[in-house]
Parts: C-alpha cells; structure tokens; sequence
C-alpha cells in the first residue's frame, strides 16, 4: 500500500480490496463495520459522515478534498460486488454513497440475512428428513426431528407426521 499525505490525513492510494466482506446486499452489517473500520483508522470516515464539507470553488483546498473523496469514493465502490457497485458510480461523495447503500441495504431487523440463514436451516432439515427416511435405522430419529424442530419449527415429531414434508 502506498500511503499519500494530504490535508485530510493519510490516505492510501491502493487500488485492492480494503475488506474481505464484499457487499453482495445482504451483508451490510459486516460489510458496513468492516469499511468503517479500514476508513478509521486512515483518518478518513468524516467522509462518510459529512463532516469534511465541501470546499467552495477558488478555494485552494478543493482539489485536497476531491482526492480525498475520490479515494474514499474508490474503496466503497471497490469493497462492492460489481453488480452494486456500478449502481454508485454516479455518486457525487462519498458520503452520498455510503448513505445511499446504507438505505438500500441495511435493515434494521436483519431481515434478509435472516431470511437466508432459515432458508438454508429449511434446506437442511428436508435433506436431514430424507436421509432419515431412506436409512433403514431409526435410531435416533425422534430426537433428531426433536432437534430440527427447535431450529426451524413445524418439524414433525414422529415419524407418522413426516409425510406431508417428503412429498413437498
């Protein structure tokens, strides 16, 4: 990494991934805090908050400022995949960026990352079920299906009820 001086602090003019966590939408959290962490500690996050306005035209530190911008700019739209990232692109700052994901794809409730995780606990237990069913043991069975319940719910407790589920 190359770090380049300016008024705003040191920067780093690195082209490569700041995060392994890439935003694929839904993983804002971990994308947001890994982001925010490398932007902190390069004395670079009143970018993403605002606080670093603008300066006016004629102003000397304007073209500073831009860089900067431009830098933090490039590490947010770099630390996307790009199929979100081009949906950037045309941001003005990079502040105007961060809030823009931040309202596109954080969600309070983690809705979507939960939304996934049952989907895949769903997928899961059909395949643990199906497993059971083509075993010829039963040893263990209820308190499988006991368990899969307390992870997604609905599960049947005995095997007289599991019918419904294998025909899905």
């Amino acid at each position: 990494m190359t770090p380049v001086a300016t008024s705003y602090g040191l920067g780093d003019a690195s082209p490569q991934s700041i995060t392994v966590h890439k935003l694929t939408g839904r993983n804002f959290i971990h994308w947001s805090q890994s982001v925010m962490m490398y932007i902190c500690v390069r004395g670079k996050d009143n970018f993403l908050t605002g606080l670093v306005p603008r300066p006016d035209v004629g102003d000397p530190k304007l073209r500073l400022w831009k860089a900067d911008n431009n830098m933090v700019m490039s590490w947010l739209i770099n630390s996307m995949t790009p199929e979100i990232g081009e949906n950037f692109l045309l941001y003005p700052t990079a502040k105007d960026i961060w809030d823009a994901a931040r309202e596109a794809y954080s969600c309070k409730d983690n809705s979507a990352e939960l939304f996934a995780i049952e989907q895949r606990l769903r997928r899961c237990a059909k395949v643990k079920i199906l497993s059971l069913r083509t075993s010829r043991s039963s040893h263990g069975f209820g308190s499988n299906l006991i368990c899969l319940n307390s992870l997604i719910g609905n599960v049947p407790k005995t095997s007289n009820d599991i019918s419904p589920l294998l025909s899905n």
